[in-house]
């Protein structure tokens, strides 16, 4: 008896140590590496916004984010938590229609009725005022699943497990024909590709909004859902942060938001490629989805020199007259404790430093919401 007492403390312990090493590797990763900031326990009743932006003709991403961090910060609890430079715009809404962002931000408000209010207040406009067009979606998180969810993985990993399921491997390249089948036309990618390695090469983060299909689509879709959360869970990344979709702007619908972190850029390419991914995207079935992925800025420990090469080149700018090759140009130095007052001050932005500007070549005609020169977003 007293052996079987000990036997079960020993699992006991086991279990807690592996709990507390598998929590605290997801909370560096989106520390240190995601530069996500999101509290780990929040107010039930906190919501979250995303914002899409694209910035003004001759406009500065960063500085125009610093000022728009600084015009909102603590108004209606505002909390920065996220800001990334889009990369390309991936898999775009057919509700929301093409549409070309630079960057997105996650925010975190008190309530949804304190976002309401801080929406209507002469601040937001001013904080975006520096921006072409802006569309802000909502969603409403709970700490308690998103507290969960390393757990979750660590369960379904020790499940794979014992079941024998093999480790996915994803730099195995699917063949040319494979590739080709989709249309993954990587070299129309690269330009944006190397723009954001400049700027941050450590990590990818996607933002989705989801809406079902019907019941045959959503069967195809979970089980495309269970290879990718064992991805996830064999290889120590996945979801930052799930939550129930709300509509602020607009009627386009979607059911659920999903950001994901990838742990590099190469990684993530690797993995569209790979015959893993291959494999399964075709039961990847939703009724509408809008999929962009981001890079965060650069952590100074993170960084090795600044990049001498240009920070907009001409493809770039030719890629960006065309909104199905949506890119970001900007590339950037980190940040020293040496920087300048300037340089820290956009910082603030939560985005690396850059004195590029957008080329005037991806501006469309603007119309008029809310005091914002923004784009009609839906058909």
């Amino acid at each position: 008896m007293r052996f079987v007492s000990l036997l079960v403390l020993a699992l006991v312990a086991v279990l807690v140590v592996a709990m507390g090493w598998q929590h605290f590797r997801y909370l560096k990763w989106r520390r240190a590496v995601a530069q996500d900031h999101q509290p780990l326990l929040h107010s039930s009743s906190a919501f979250h916004v995303i914002s899409y932006l694209r910035l003004e003709s001759g406009g500065d991403l960063v500085e125009s984010l610093a000022e728009a961090r600084e015009t909102l910060e603590g108004a209606g609890g505002n909390q920065w938590i996220y800001a990334g430079k889009v990369v390309l715009m991936g898999l775009q809404s057919r509700q929301l229609g093409e549409s070309r962002w630079d960057a997105i931000v996650l925010s975190q408000y008190d309530s949804r009725e304190a976002y309401d209010e801080v929406a209507r207040s002469n601040a937001h406009s001013q904080a975006f005022a520096h921006f072409d067009a802006a569309y802000h979606h909502g969603m409403q998180r709970s700490a308690a699943l998103n507290l969960a969810l390393p757990m979750i993985f660590l369960g379904m990993r020790v499940v794979d497990v014992l079941q024998g399921v093999p480790v996915i491997d994803p730099y195995d390249r699917a063949s040319d024909e494979d590739l080709a089948g989709r249309n993954l036309a990587m070299e129309r990618a690269r330009p944006a590709i190397e723009a954001a390695r400049a700027y941050n090469e450590n990590a990818v983060v996607v933002f989705n909004l989801m809406r079902s299909g019907g019941a045959a689509e959503q069967e195809a879709n979970r089980g495309y859902d269970r290879k990718m959360v064992g991805l996830f869970a064999a290889n120590g990344h996945g979801p930052s942060h799930m939550g129930k979709s709300v509509t602020l702007e607009g009627d386009a619908k979607f059911d659920s938001v999903g950001i994901v972190y990838y742990p590099g850029l190469d990684y993530f390419i690797s993995l569209m490629r790979s015959k893993f991914y291959n494999g399964i995207v075709g039961g990847k079935q939703l009724g509408d989805t809008q999929a962009i992925p981001t890079v965060p800025r650069r952590h100074p420990s993170h960084s090795d020199r600044p990049d001498p090469r240009p920070l907009v080149t001409e493809p770039d700018r030719q890629a960006n007259a065309d909104p199905r090759k949506q890119q970001i140009g900007n590339g950037s130095p980190s940040l020293t404790c040496g920087s300048s007052a300037a340089q820290r001050s956009r910082a603030a932005a939560g985005i690396a430093s850059s004195s590029s500007s957008r080329s005037p070549q991806a501006d469309a005609g603007p119309s008029t919401c809310r005091g914002l020169r923004r784009t009609r977003l839906s058909p």
